[in-house]
């Protein structure tokens, strides 16, 4: 799916929501990288192996043409500030009707409504696309998160306990939230 609209963020810049094009696929694994080095949030954590320019081109061309998924930059001026991927939960007639997404925001971007422009986007596509649910995880300590998806519309629906464990040896539960489109 292809996908190009602006957004403004909470102070007024213009933020571009646009499908990724291969020649994004450094900078969108730049950033991945470092929110997995930076956040406790993610399932991935600087323990794990990076991820690598040519796994993400792969992505971003497999989602290209799909009709259904797709792959979202967030550019403020010049700079992919942000990505989200919108994926379908399956191909079989009974689970086709529910899709899932995540999103990445770079730091010293986060708390400005880019998420929010993402997610929004995310949606709409969703929609547009037939879907009928849009779900997600996310881990229940990132309140931040939690707050932008419920302010959105999901509702968690679930919780799945000790979805994570973090190297000190404590556990993180997921969060299942929910959207009816």
């Amino acid at each position: 799916m292809h996908y190009s609209k602006t957004h403004f963020a909470k102070d007024g810049r213009s933020v571009l929501v646009r499908t990724a094009l291969s020649h994004d696929a450094a900078a969108i694994t730049a950033i991945s990288n470092q929110c997995y080095r930076d956040s406790p949030f993610l399932s991935k954590g600087p323990e794990d192996p990076e991820d690598s320019v040519a796994g993400t081109l792969a992505y971003i061309e497999d989602l290209l043409d799909a009709e259904r998924e797709a792959f979202l930059v967030a550019v403020t001026g010049d700079q992919i500030v942000g990505f989200a991927h919108l994926d379908g939960c399956g191909t079989k007639k009974k689970t086709k009707h529910r899709c899932e997404f995540a999103l990445s925001i770079q730091q010293g971007f986060r708390g400005q409504g880019i998420g929010r422009c993402l997610v929004d986007s995310l949606i709409s596509l969703a929609a547009d696309a037939g879907y009928e649910q849009i779900e997600l995880n996310v881990i229940e300590a990132n309140t931040p998160g939690v707050s932008l998806y419920q302010s959105c519309g999901f509702q968690t629906s679930g919780r799945l306990p000790h979805a994570f464990k973090y190297p000190n040896g404590d556990y993180g539960d997921y969060l299942i939230m929910v959207k009816n489109l």
